[in-house]
């Protein structure tokens, strides 16, 4: 009997070693190429977009004094005129985004990208009288994107002339890596004056409307967000929605805010997809679980039993299980994930079943051999598609299997079975 458990022992560890190798592969499959798929991902779709409100400044002139020396070692006071910019806060904000989510496949990720509709409306009044101007700066929300059908309208007039700050060869396109947009808006005393910008574009990951690094003043302040998918959820660093209803296609979400003193950003987090290659590297490192659950069942329910059960058997076992991991890591590429975990579950639930109906007939393989394999391999590897519930899966199987093992083996004379 010891030699018989030192060989099954001896088998695991060879079986986990075989894992922690598939698991590696899986891994260096899936990261090795994740940076230049992500890259090629962003080549063709474009860079996550975090739009920053515009800057507002009023435009005058102040007097700078400073001293001089000239060649003769004398000093000169020079005084000379500059422009004096102090910024200026919105009257109110008007933002309204359409949000669609679009998966892109790449290799064996998953990519959450998006078309998104931009429109802002922004009411910017001079808080000073002498004021003749207002300086407006624009920041593109990535400079990797493409901005397609874009306006800017100031006074509700479009402006067909945009004033990049970074001057290219391509001054016309402003997909060109330009980062800024700046304008002068002429004032003339109480009038409020209505800015509005608009585009298509697209992202990938998430998008964000942000205030600036510090903390800004936001008066009278709406951002509407409508999307085509039904898992929301907020980045770290920004502030989730007052107001979020179900619609037939997705959901519609709200930001209010009256006066708002805040160095929090806006956003919305793009739903991930099941990464097939993270995936079937998690599935791989956790198989050696599955099958010490399984051989430690099998064992007792064979010495319970009175079925002998050779070391070499335990052998193919393990291969038959290895089986299931090894068909689904080099599918999941090629197939729909559900399909290529179904036809693993298939293929090693038959070999497994057809090898111990062989040797001790369907009997004992269904009810002591398939049933345990279906629960700790298929159970417990699909409990991987439910974020956080592994676990938990393992926890309530594990209660279960000792409860059983413990009430069929209360009466057994261990010191007969090991003496056997």
């Amino acid at each position: 009997m010891t030699k018989k458990i030192i060989s099954i022992i001896l088998i695991f560890i060879s079986a986990t070693i075989i894992w922690i190798i598939l698991g590696s592969v899986n891994f260096f499959r899936t990261k090795n190429i994740a940076d230049s798929l992500s890259k090629k991902v962003n080549t063709l779709w474009g860079n996550n977009l975090s739009e920053r409100e515009p800057e507002f400044y009023m435009a005058g002139e102040k007097t700078e004094t400073y001293t001089e020396k000239n060649d003769n070692n004398r000093s000169s006071t020079i005084t000379k005129k500059i422009e004096a910019l102090d910024p200026v806060y919105p009257l109110k904000s008007e933002i309204n985004s359409i949000i669609n989510l679009e998966y892109r496949k790449k290799g064996l990720n998953w990519f959450s990208t998006y078309n998104i509709n931009y429109k802002a409306k922004y009411f910017i009044k001079s808080e000073k009288n002498d004021i003749k101007k207002i300086k407006f700066i624009y920041y593109f929300p990535s400079s990797d994107a493409v901005f397609d059908d874009f306006k800017l309208k100031i006074n509700n007039k479009e402006i067909s002339v945009l004033n990049f700050s970074t001057k290219k060869e391509n001054e016309y396109d402003y997909s060109q890596g330009k980062t800024s947009i700046t304008n002068e808006i002429p004032v003339h005393g109480d009038d409020i004056i209505p800015i509005e910008i608009s585009y298509l574009s697209k992202g990938i990951k998430f998008w964000k409307y942000t205030f600036g690094k510090n903390v800004s003043q936001i008066k009278d302040f709406t951002l509407e967000i409508k999307t085509n998918f039904d898992k929301i959820d907020f980045p770290d660093d920004c502030i989730s929605a007052d107001i979020k209803q179900k619609e037939k296609n997705g959901y519609y979400l709200k930001w209010r805010y009256d006066n708002l003193l805040s160095g929090k950003n806006i956003g919305i987090q793009l739903p991930v997809k099941i990464n097939p290659g993270e995936m079937a590297t998690k599935i791989s490192f956790f198989a050696p679980i599955s099958l010490l659950f399984f051989f430690a069942f099998l064992f007792f329910i064979s010495s319970i039993k009175d079925k002998k059960i050779h070391p070499m058997h335990y052998f193919f076992l393990a291969c038959a299980f290895f089986s299931f991991h090894l068909f689904f890591s080099y599918t999941i590429d090629h197939f729909n994930i559900f399909l290529s975990f179904g036809l693993a579950s298939i293929i090693s639930l038959y070999l497994i079943g057809f090898y111990i109906n062989l040797i001790h007939g369907w009997e004992f393989t269904l009810y002591y051999v398939s049933i345990p394999q279906f629960i700790y391999l298929v159970v417990f590897t699909f409990s991987f598609f439910f974020e956080g519930f592994t676990g938990l899966t393992v926890t309530i199987a594990s209660i279960i299997t000792l409860f059983v093992l413990m009430k069929l083996t209360a009466k057994i004379n261990w010191e007969n079975v090991f003496k056997k």
